[in-house]
C-alpha cells in the first residue's frame, strides 16, 4: 500500500483565530466542491514514507521544511561546470547543501568544489540519511528563532 501525506497551508490576514479557521474551511470546501484551488490554498502531496530515504525523497523534504519555515533556498545547478551542491540555503551568511543517497559519498569533483567553497567561508553540509535531513531543518529552524538579550 501506497502512503500519501497531505499538507494544506493557508495564507490569510485573518484578525483572529476562527476568523482564520472559518476562511480555510470555506477555502478547502471550495476546492472539493469545484476543484477550483484559492490562490491562499496550498496543497502539497508527497509519497513521503516512500521516499525519506532517497535523494530525491531528501531534496523534497528540505524544499518543504523550508519553504514551509519561510526560509529562502535555491536549487543549484553550474552552467557549463560540473559538481554543484543541490541546495543554497540563505541562511546564516548562505550555506550549500548536498544531499545523497544513504551510504554514498561525494565524488572527488565535488569534494573538491566542497573545499574551494570552505575555503571561501562558505559552510558546507553533505546530507544522506533521513536523520541527519531532519537535524539539519531542525538546525535552521532553531537558527531562526530570535536570540534573546540577557
Amino acid at each position: 500500500m501506497t502512503k500519501y501525506r497531505v499538507t494544506l497551508d493557508y495564507e490569510t490576514d485573518a484578525e483572529n483565530l476562527d476568523e482564520a479557521i472559518t476562511l480555510f474551511v470555506d477555502a478547502f470546501v471550495d476546492y472539493v466542491e469545484t476543484g477550483i484551488i484559492n490562490e491562499k490554498l496550498i496543497i502539497t502531496v508527497s509519497r513521503y514514507a516512500e521516499e525519506k530515504d532517497t535523494r530525491e525523497g531528501h531534496c523534497k523534504i528540505i524544499k518543504f521544511r523550508a519553504k514551509k519555515r519561510h526560509i529562502e533556498h535555491r536549487r543549484v545547478s553550474w552552467i557549463g561546470r560540473s559538481h554543484a551542491p543541490d541546495f543554497f540555503v540563505m541562511i546564516n551568511g548562505g550555506e550549500w547543501v548536498e544531499t545523497k543517497r544513504p551510504g554514498e559519498k561525494p565524488r572527488a569533483g565535488q569534494l573538491t568544489e566542497h573545499e574551494k567553497m570552505k575555503a571561501a567561508g562558505c559552510r558546507v553540509f553533505v546530507l544522506s540519511t533521513f536523520e541527519e535531513v531532519e537535524g539539519y531543518i531542525a538546525d535552521l529552524q532553531a537558527a531562526r528563532l530570535p536570540k534573546k538579550n540577557n
